[in-house]
């Protein structure tokens, strides 16, 4: 492995339809988006630690942390613009397509711990790795209503198994994403999108109570009650 140190880019855009300033929200006490990025200068591994948004106060916050921070284009703003477009756009603009690995952290990933990072680098080979954790129920048993409001079983071949007998199922928890660069520069000149999870992405497992998705309100007040737990918070 090339000894380059990687980099860690920060998409945090100022809207949020559902949680109002969501990645500049106090959490805690402080904005939700220092978590992340102090583990991630807590980890020692990055060279660089950018933040991009269309928002003056977020980029703000990134200079007062000491990360490089950059205005986000026009065309980037709003909540229809996908991943992959941002980091394509981010390894172009900042040069980072002779970089080792970028990192893609979330500004609302407040669980991350440093040592997720360094334990997750340590065995990234070029794959993506993606932060997942183990459903708290099998996939194959979900459920969902139908237009007439019953229930209908989204895998009805299952419906008579044992969860027991059933594979285990994961998901993605949307803390962050180590990216090989060259496929996303590709991408942006011309040839066809890659996708953050392709072909042969990794996990990297954590357990089934280290992270909540914040996704409403709701998720929001939970997710404050179990930091708390978690890092005996007052």
């Amino acid at each position: 492995k090339t000894s380059m140190k990687p980099a860690c880019f920060v998409p945090a855009r100022g809207g949020s339809k559902r949680i109002p300033r969501k990645n500049r929200r106090p959490f805690c006490g402080r904005p939700i988006m220092e978590y992340p990025i102090l583990q991630a200068q807590a980890s020692g591994l990055f060279s660089r630690i950018i933040v991009s948004s269309d928002d003056d106060e977020i980029r703000a916050i990134g200079r007062r942390l000491g990360c490089e921070t950059d205005t986000r284009p026009l065309w980037l703003y709003g909540d229809t613009v996908d991943s992959e477009t941002i980091v394509a756009h981010a390894i172009k603009h900042f040069g980072l397509g002779m970089d080792p690995a970028i990192c893609m952290l979330y500004p609302t990933a407040v669980f991350v711990r440093a040592e997720w990072l360094s334990e997750s680098f340590s065995e990234f080979d070029g794959h993506p790795i993606a932060v997942c954790k183990l459903d708290t129920e099998p996939a194959q048993r979900a459920l969902c209503v139908g237009s007439d409001g019953a229930i209908v079983p989204l895998m009805p071949g299952f419906i008579d198994y044992r969860t027991q007998d059933l594979a285990a199922s994961f998901h993605d928890v949307g803390a962050f994403y180590w990216l090989s660069p060259q496929p996303f520069l590709a991408g942006w000149e011309g040839r066809p999108k890659v996708a953050l999870l392709s072909q042969g992405a990794r996990p990297y497992i954590i357990g089934k109570y280290e992270s909540w998705d914040i996704d409403d309100p709701e998720d929001w007040e939970h997710a404050e009650s179990e930091y708390r737990r978690i890092f005996h918070v007052g």
